[in-house]
């Protein structure tokens, strides 16, 4: 089952959110860095992720860097009245992927 890391109220729940950072990208890149090798990485975030995405995006990325792994990182931004937000613009950013692949896996 999937366990979200707060209660129907903001709090937290404290033994769940020790099981995502396990699992967070942010916490494993020490240990399996040197695993990646010449993985391709890709990632992209809206500007104006409502689920705070962004600020964790923006220190994988500079994690990513520090430790020397090859990534690709755009954030991307809506239009005037339209912001990027979480789901925001998928085809297009889909668009953006697909070419990563095709360029990365062949």
């Amino acid at each position: 089952p999937f366990n979200w890391t707060y209660f129907t109220d903001p709090t937290l729940d404290t033994p769940i959110w020790a099981q995502w950072l396990e699992h967070d990208c942010l916490t494993m890149l020490p240990t399996y860095a040197p695993g990646f090798g010449n993985t391709a990485i890709y990632m992209d975030c809206g500007d104006n992720d409502e689920l705070m995405l962004k600020l964790h995006s923006d220190a994988f990325d500079a994690a990513l860097t520090a430790a020397g792994i090859s990534h690709e990182y755009y954030v991307y931004s809506g239009y005037e009245g339209n912001p990027a937000g979480h789901s925001d613009y998928v085809a297009q950013r889909l668009r953006e992927v697909l070419k990563f692949h095709s360029r990365n896996f062949q």
